[in-house]
């Protein structure tokens, strides 16, 4: 008899039922940063911000939905309805100083937005996003509707008349994707090397993607006989992020994103019992249970005491204390090193990490190359713009955006101090072979006096990946697209 695992975003709908709405928002930043096309589930926390008080924070994420209808299947008539409604609410009220207060209706059991799980094992590619809607390939990379390579591997109806270009990396070369195919694929039609030839686009980034996980599509795709005339490698941020993310797990830099791993371990574990794996969802739902009879007035008093914030604090602690299943009876199986806290480094140590990080990036992104030039395919490679890097200051918007957000310290340094490591290494990268490119990118948004933002992760807006797609074109018009 099959056991069928308790997975989260199943106690996401069963907590909002509850109207334990501070854990519904926190399993749904888990859940949403891991699955970053999961429409419905950033849908449904718009409804969890309402109920916590938080209209603005809705707000804001219904207008971000919208960025999203291009390319994946958003009903922009009821995200419209929720935008107008919020903004005719009118004034708030405070209460204790730091909340609204709002008149909201009581959820009903038929009018929940459902959260789908968007990812699975893979025994190739680690934890990719299953292909759930229309938008997605066969293989989970997102694919606008009527673009090519909904079905992969593509096979050119003739390859002497068609270009393909396979765009690889993590989300923001993913939006890359599906805001910019166009542009590129007109743009380089243009190019007098190319003759007329159709110019097809193909998508195979995705969310959360570091390396090796690109080198390893990229292998996979050419050894099932993917035909790729150029390959544009987006990278960066997610590579030195995710490297030291896993360290600071003691996972292998080499494994996918300690984040990922963690959670799917975790559930992995619960069918088994697992006596860590249930303590820590338990510990969990306590200290939720008691915030929740202090917030609504069951025990009010105590309130006056101070204890809500004590244990929001205590919660806070153990929701972050994921259990770390090393067990050998455990199904998923990560490689693991001695813990490495980041935080606690100096500048120098800091930057020596982010040197070994760049060489374990420089070996797979040199892999990749030499796969290209055994194709007999264009290499390119970029790393995307991160707005710490700018000179001109950000939008007031933006700004807000990235005050509330925590741990921005800690991403400028890596920026700062790990992006100098990787461009260091771009010249023994490119000089290689002599279709190898690197097309810089880390400028492009400086002449955009506009919002481009659209979360404080450093996703962009239309307009700033707009700005990457004519830089690329712009690049590889004075440069030879044929091997011969």
């Amino acid at each position: 008899m099959k056991t069928q695992a308790v997975q989260v975003p199943d106690l996401v709908e069963k907590l909002f039922r509850r109207h334990s709405y501070k854990l519904c928002e926190e399993l749904l930043h888990e859940h949403i940063r891991a699955n970053e096309t999961d429409i419905e589930s950033r849908m449904l926390l718009s409804e969890v911000y309402e109920r916590l008080g938080l209209p603005d924070y809705a707000l804001q994420n219904y207008r971000n939905l919208l960025l999203f209808a291009p390319a994946l299947p958003v009903d922009v008539d009821r995200v419209n309805t929720e935008i107008t409604r919020l903004e005719g609410m009118g004034s708030r009220s405070e209460d204790n100083g730091d909340r609204a207060t709002w008149q909201l209706p009581e959820p009903q059991d038929d009018g929940v937005a459902r959260v789908k799980i968007a990812r699975r094992f893979s025994p190739y590619f680690g934890f990719p996003e299953y292909p759930t809607t229309e938008q997605h390939s066969n293989y989970g990379f997102v694919v606008p509707e009527g673009a090519e390579g909904r079905v992969l591997p593509y096979v050119p109806a003739d390859p002497e008349k068609e270009f393909i270009v396979g765009v690889f990396g993590g989300s923001i070369a993913s939006g890359f994707f599906q805001f910019v195919s166009e542009i590129i694929a007109d743009g380089l039609a243009a190019h007098p090397d190319l003759k007329g030839r159709n110019v097809v686009v193909l998508n195979f980034a995705m969310g959360a993607l570091k390396q090796p996980q690109t080198l390893i599509y990229l292998a996979y795709f050419a050894s099932i006989g993917q035909k790729l005339d150029m390959v544009v490698n987006i990278d960066g941020l997610n590579d030195l992020a995710g490297c030291t993310g896993n360290l600071n797990h003691g996972h292998h830099m080499a494994m996918p994103p300690a984040d990922i791993t963690k959670v799917f371990s975790s559930l992995l574990a619960v069918p088994k019992l697992d006596e860590e794996v249930l303590t820590y969802f338990l510990r969990v739902l306590r200290y939720d249970r008691w915030i929740e009879k202090l917030e609504t007035g069951s025990i009010p008093f105590v309130g006056a005491l101070g204890l809500t914030n004590y244990l929001k604090r205590k919660r806070h602690l153990a929701a972050s204390a994921k259990p770390d299943l090393e067990n050998q009876d455990s199904m998923l199986w990560i490689q693991r090193v001695a813990p490495v806290n980041h935080t606690k480094l100096d500048d120098a140590e800091f930057t020596k990490l982010m040197e070994n990080i760049a060489d374990f990036w420089l070996r797979s992104s040199r892999l990749m190359l030499d796969i290209c030039r055994g194709m007999g395919t264009i290499y390119v490679h970029s790393l995307h713009p991160h707005h710490s890097l700018m000179k001109r200051p950000l939008s007031k918007a933006d700004q807000e955006m990235l005050k509330s957000a925590p741990g921005q310290d800690q991403v400028r340094r890596m920026v700062a101090l790990g992006y100098p490591c990787l461009l260091e290494r771009m010249d023994k990268l490119t000089d290689a072979w002599d279709h190898a490119h690197y097309c810089p990118m880390l400028d492009v948004l400086e002449d955009i006096n506009d919002d481009i933002l659209v979360d404080a992760i450093a996703h962009l807006k239309p307009i700033g990946l707009e700005a990457m797609g004519h830089r690329l074109v712009e690049y590889l018009s004075n440069q030879k697209l044929t091997l011969s």
